[in-house]
């Protein structure tokens, strides 16, 4: 029994080769137990780039439900969404009022 589905957009295909070469995607979200949970996924390398951009600007960086992938695939994304569900790791991300 699936307890969760990760919703992409609709159109996502026709732009998933841009998501992963930008290493950065902010449109998913998690649907888990009636809650939604709007999730940001990051290549390791544009994490790092944005963070230190970040820092230049203010004292600190911060992104709630932020889930760090190897690559910014679809595949790779749903597999992070299923960890984070069976490893109650979502019990820590912030649901959508």
């Amino acid at each position: 029994m699936t307890t969760h589905e990760l919703v992409l957009p609709e159109n996502f295909c026709e732009y998933a080769s841009e998501v992963e070469s930008k290493g950065w995607f902010p449109g998913a979200v998690l649907v888990h137990l009636d809650k939604r949970y709007h999730l940001t996924f990051y290549a390791p390398v544009r994490l790092g780039q944005t963070i230190e951009d970040e820092l230049q600007k203010r004292p600190c960086f911060a992104e709630p439900n932020l889930l760090v992938v190897g690559s910014v695939t679809k595949g790779a994304m749903r597999a992070a969404a299923d960890y984070a569900v069976t490893s109650g790791l979502v019990e820590t991300f912030v649901p959508e009022k």
